[in-house]
Order: structure tokens, then C-alpha cells, then sequence
């Protein structure tokens, strides 16, 4: 059965010569998220959002993900132009120090909730960077969804 989960916005991140957008999704209201949270920061530290690509613009989004059977971090990055690639790291729940990069060739990665933000920042990216007649970075980075999806 669907339920609804609350997206919240964080603070951007830096990291690997990009600006992140962090967003956090909890399967349950009494999760705090901290530690998942802290392994995002690690792993963004650890990535090479750069090659073999040119990217699109420094920036990048990350969907913090706190489910009820496994717990989710998924970093999307464009390039090309317009390409998006997205980077999806598992973990069981509570287990934050021992992610795992997923193949996306043999798994499914992302859930209804993650699907609403990767729609939102495609959007926004068409919105503020592609379409746009000045290139708009500042309102990219500033374009959050938010609330219960």
C-alpha cells in the first residue's frame, strides 16, 4: 500500500568540484536520518562524477533515502548537455557504514518517492539550464521539491 513520504530539502553539499542539492526521505516520521546522512557526505567525498564525461554544469543532486527494508543514496549528475547519469548506493536499514554501489543493469534502483524528486530536478535542469536564455545556475540550485509526495 502507498503512503505518502515527506521530501525535505537539506543544505547543499560540495564535493568533487560540485554543488550538490541533498534531499531526505524517511519511511517513517521517527527516523532522524543522521547517519545516512553522514554516509552521503562520505561517499560524495569518495566519487568521480567527472569521467569518462564532460560535464553539463558543476552541479548535482542527491536523494537521501531512509526506507523500511533498505535504506538508499542515489547521486544524478548531468553531463553531455543534457544526460543525466545517477549513481545508486543500498544499504540495509541502520547498516550506513557499509553501502554498496548497485549494478543497474541486473537491479531496479529507484522507488515512487525517488522518482518524484529525479522528475523534479529533470525539470528543474530544463528549467533553469537548458531553456533558459541566460544559463541559470542560482535558480537551478535554489529549485527544491518539497513536502509529502
Amino acid at each position: 500500500m502507498y503512503t505518502k513520504r515527506e521530501i525535505i530539502p537539506l543544505s547543499h553539499a560540495v564535493a568533487c568540484g560540485l554543488t550538490w542539492k541533498r534531499y531526505f526521505i524517511r519511511a517513517t516520521p521517527e527516523t532522524d536520518g543522521l547517519a545516512i546522512i553522514a554516509a552521503s557526505e562520505r561517499i560524495l567525498k569518495l566519487g568521480n562524477y567527472k569521467e569518462p564525461y564532460s560535464l553539463a554544469v558543476d552541479v548535482g543532486f542527491c536523494v537521501i533515502h531512509a526506507g523500511m527494508d533498505m535504506d538508499f543514496l542515489l547521486f544524478g549528475y548531468w553531463v553531455n548537455g543534457n544526460e543525466l547519469i545517477l549513481k545508486v548506493y543500498k544499504s540495509l536499514p541502520g547498516d550506513s557504514d557499509n553501502f554498496v554501489l548497485t549494478d543497474t543493469n541486473a537491479q531496479s534502483f529507484a522507488c515512487v518517492w525517488d522518482i518524484a524528486v529525479i522528475s523534479h530536478e529533470r525539470n528543474a535542469f530544463v528549467t533553469h539550464l537548458l531553456t533558459a536564455d541566460n544559463p541559470g545556475r542560482n535558480g537551478y540550485m535554489n529549485d527544491f521539491i518539497s513536502g509529502f509526495w
